[in-house]
């Protein structure tokens, strides 16, 4: 099992904390503290640094460009229960950072978790986990964005309820958002579902044990592509999602992903893999790899992909060059 690297590695990574011309700030936040009110006193390229603890309130970049950085897992987030626990809603770019937080409890009719519209911010090594939607997107919700979610544990996230709708695990609607190194698991309906000519790219993730069983008739496939192939689908993991790997606009439903390689033969769905995960404890959340995983050293062959020891990216949120320590 390759090692994870220390907090001051994950910070020296951090490229997106680098060059301005104005002097950043660093504002901290304490427990006890609000993080909303801190993200509204920043300024633009301003880092705000929250502890580890438990903030209960839903937060909103409103349009600011700084970086939101908790200590990781023991940075928590915890929903109201009354929408997002997460939104870009106000044009955000790629300067509109938030990094290493447990994002959880959110409950809301899109992006239970994580609520992008029409916005592109950068969401890396974050736990979105445990997150409730009505409609769209129960962990995460990207309409009309060119966001980039890196590293992210994306997981065990669910439809407020399984008979009157279908929020599937991560919804891309429109725009051209990347997802790498992510770790897509235990959502009770699709891990991802791209609409509305969304060009996605999905590399080097980890996509298993999505969907459900209800009234008869199960549910839930590791991608569901409604755009018909615009998106890129590279190096990826599937294993037991419940209705299969990958359903297409055109109506082919392929259980196994290698199946939908032969078949397509589009070079945009290439290098991906069937095959267990084997997560070290999937039933205590622990969905960091074994070392016999399938998704070790699966990833994107480019050196910029690699490992913290220089080996070959290993799919899923613990792989690549901004792999986090929890």
């Amino acid at each position: 099992m390759k090692r994870m690297p220390a907090r001051a590695a994950i910070l020296t990574a951090t490229a997106w904390l680098a060059a301005s011309d104005v002097v950043a700030a660093v504002l901290p936040v304490a427990p006890g503290a609000s993080i909303q009110a801190a993200i509204d006193a920043a300024s633009d390229g301003d880092v705000v640094s929250v502890a580890a603890g438990r903030w209960v309130e839903d937060i909103d970049f409103r349009g600011r460009a700084i970086t939101l950085l908790g200590t990781g897992a023991d940075s928590v987030l915890q929903g109201t229960g009354g929408g997002p626990v997460v939104t870009f809603a106000s044009g955000e770019t790629r300067a509109s950072v938030i990094d290493s937080f447990t994002i959880t409890g959110g409950v809301a009719e899109r992006g239970g978790g994580v609520l992008v519209d029409g916005a592109s911010p950068t969401v890396p090594r974050n736990r979105i986990v445990a997150n409730r939607a009505r409609r769209q997107g129960s962990g995460v919700h990207l309409a009309a964005s060119g966001a980039e979610l890196r590293n992210d544990l994306i997981a065990d996230n669910a439809t407020v309820s399984l008979f009157t709708g279908d929020a599937h695990g991560v919804e891309v609607e429109g725009g051209a958002p990347l997802l790498v190194n992510n770790t897509i698991v235990d959502g009770d309906s699709n891990g991802i579902i791209l609409r509305a000519s969304a060009a996605a790219v999905i590399r080097n993730n980890v996509i298993a044990f999505n969907g459900s069983q209800t009234a008869g008739a199960a549910r839930g496939r590791g991608i569901c592509d409604f755009r018909g192939g615009a998106a890129t689908i590279q190096h990826n993991l599937f294993a037991s999602n419940r209705r299969g790997a990958l359903l297409t606009a055109d109506g082919f439903d392929f259980s196994r992903i290698s199946v939908a390689e032969r078949s397509i033969g589009d070079p945009r769905i290439a290098g991906n893999r069937d095959g267990s995960p084997r997560f070290e404890n999937r039933r205590d959340g622990d969905y960091r790899l074994k070392v016999r995983s399938r998704a070790i050293d699966l990833g994107d062959p480019d050196p910029a992909f690699a490992d913290h020891d220089g080996s070959r990216n290993d799919a899923g949120y613990t792989g690549g060059p901004l792999a986090p320590d929890w």
